[in-house]
């Protein structure tokens, strides 16, 4: 085991018994209650400013400090994460997102998670559609060899539709043909935002239990995508409204896809929007452990299932 600091990711922790979307695969409660214990087993879990402080000073005593993290704000984190911790008196970092609460919009992201709970064949259907209507025939939605070798764990038909969605696919292409699935089964987005995300009561109310409330940026749009530009300008309105919603300015930022292949210069106005809002400590999607004086602005994370109770022994150092 390791003596360096730890910080774990998690996305959707979801309730035992509830149907799970087929879209997603969670953690459920009892395995989050599962890994909580045996973390605590290993790990000092302290609040995320003991956290930056103990890794700055570079030493502890006994137990490494651990911290938790939270990427999206979904709804899950209010009702089922949240609570968890507060009632073991323990809190972590919540990376929220401003469009589902805001203006009632999915992100990509999680609009896929949504698809991807429907029929494979009849959601291939519709991109396949889609490409032969307006990009020039089903070339356009990418290679089916590529779409198997990044989501080798997937069913072929799962694969193409994420590789489709997620890279193929100009982002607003990809939400034309979610649209149209989400018209086709009745559902409007602003309510599927509302039934899937946590609402600016619920996020004020995790911060009043003691949670520290992060920015993840508005639109989940990744900085390759969005540009240097684009992304401050989300950092900038994001940050305003964590402060409303929150009562307090966020000093916690976690980079959508962790910045990965944007260029030198939109990571440059990025670091400045930080700089400029009072963000000052980021995490990444790094695998890895916290070395002590570790730069807060690129703390690495394990994500959750690297560790037990999905694996059977602790990551390697």
């Amino acid at each position: 085991m390791s003596q360096s600091a730890l910080a774990v990711m998690y996305h959707y922790v979801w309730p035992d018994g509830k149907p799970v979307p087929g879209g997603i695969r969670p953690l459920l409660a009892s395995e989050f209650e599962a890994q909580l214990d045996w973390l605590s087993e290993r790990y000092r879990i302290v609040s995320p400013d003991d956290f930056l402080a103990e890794v700055a000073r570079g030493s502890w005593k006994g137990k490494p400090p651990c911290l938790l993290t939270f990427d999206d704000g979904t709804r899950d984190h209010a009702e089922v994460a949240a609570p968890i911790l507060a009632r073991r008196k323990l809190s972590g970092v919540f990376f929220v997102l401003t469009w589902p609460s805001d203006v009632g919009r999915m992100p990509l992201t999680h609009l896929v998670h949504w698809l991807l709970g429907r029929d494979e064949s009849e959601v291939w259907g519709g991109f396949e559609a889609y490409a032969e209507r307006e990009l020039g025939g089903a070339a356009a939605l990418g290679d089916a060899a590529q779409a198997k070798r990044i989501y080798h764990y997937e069913t072929p038909l799962r694969g193409r539709i994420k590789y489709a969605a997620n890279m193929a696919l100009a982002p607003e292409s990809a939400r034309k043909v979610v649209r149209a699935a989400l018209a086709g089964a009745g559902i409007d987005e602003a309510a599927l935002a509302r039934d899937w995300f946590a609402s600016a009561e619920q996020i004020s109310a995790m911060r009043k239990a003691g949670m520290v409330i992060g920015l993840h940026g508005c639109s989940h749009q990744s900085l390759q995508v969005l540009g240097g530009e684009g992304m401050a300008e989300e950092i900038r309105y994001g940050s305003s409204w964590v402060a409303r919603v929150a009562g307090e300015k966020p000093r916690w930022w976690a980079c959508p896809f962790g910045g990965s292949g944007a260029s030198e210069s939109a990571h440059a106005a990025m670091n400045e929007a930080l700089k400029n809002t009072g963000l000052s400590a980021s995490v990444t999607t790094r695998r890895g452990y916290v070395p002590a004086g570790c730069d807060p602005m690129s703390v690495p994370r394990f994500d959750c299932i690297d560790l037990p109770p999905r694996q059977k022994s602790a990551p390697a150092a």
